[in-house]
């Protein structure tokens, strides 16, 4: 015997989890079991970025990651950049007081992974890419000046886990 219509869809709320889906308890399971498999895969492969994490470690390898330089003058984030060549670009910015004070000319892949980080001691932000090289930013006189390195101090190179 057939059921109604009415009891169909009641029997289906009930199997879906009140949720109206239609599905099973089962698929409902699956579902919330790939959704955190995938949630857990994204931050796991995050976490393993050659440039470790961001945020409270004082590193930044995403946009709108703000770090702030140790002694309290001025912030650090990157920002997105032009495209080249179909590549998501980022550009470090360095802002004080609410206020952009230096923007580097060039844009960095996020294909091939680009962080910066405050150094501890004088106001220096180190720009570390795979792609383009590694670089520090130091306050020269009254702007800030970028110049290539090749030497990082022990405890940049600690926070970005080389």
């Amino acid at each position: 015997m057939r059921q109604g219509a009415a009891q169909q869809r009641r029997r289906r709320e009930r199997q879906g989890l009140g949720l109206g889906l239609g599905r099973s308890v089962t698929d409902a399971a699956r579902l919330g079991l790939l959704a955190g498999l995938t949630v857990g895969i994204v931050l796991g492969l995050g976490a393993c970025s050659p440039f470790g994490g961001s945020g409270s470690t004082g590193l930044a390898n995403a946009a709108g990651t703000v770090i702030d330089a140790p002694q309290g003058s001025a912030s650090a984030d990157l920002v997105a950049g032009p495209e080249q060549n179909e590549v998501t670009t980022l550009v470090p910015v360095i802002s004080e007081g609410g206020d952009e004070v230096y923007r580097d000319t060039s844009a960095y892949s996020t294909r091939h992974g680009v962080a910066i980080t405050w150094q501890s001691y004088g106001e220096a932000l180190w720009v570390v890419s795979s792609d383009v090289g590694t670089f520090k930013v130091a306050r020269a006189g009254a702007g800030w000046e970028k110049s290539a390195s090749t030497a990082l101090p022990p405890e940049v190179r600690d926070r970005l886990g080389r």
